[in-house]
């Protein structure tokens, strides 16, 4: 998978992740700039976690079933 697509797919979890992690701190009565650092911590923290798991399971030409991700970019095969 190109370098486009994992840039992509990081920025799209980091920004799902910051959300939550921002309303939850919120909701918790923590201030805003500390909701903002820490939820920022936090959502770089799993985004490089989801990236690097997600990189090596492409490299070892793993499957994942649930989002269909593939090392080949063919589509699945009709059953």
């Amino acid at each position: 998978m190109r370098t486009s697509f994992w840039i992509k797919r990081g920025l799209l979890v980091f920004t799902c992740v910051l959300g939550v992690l921002f309303a939850v701190y919120l909701a918790r009565g923590q201030g805003p700039r500390s909701a903002l650092s820490e939820s920022a911590l936090w959502a770089a923290v799993s985004t490089s976690i989801f990236l690097i798991n997600g990189i090596y399971r492409t490299r070892k030409g793993q499957v994942c079933e649930l989002c269909r991700d593939s090392a080949d970019p063919s589509p699945p095969a009709a059953s």
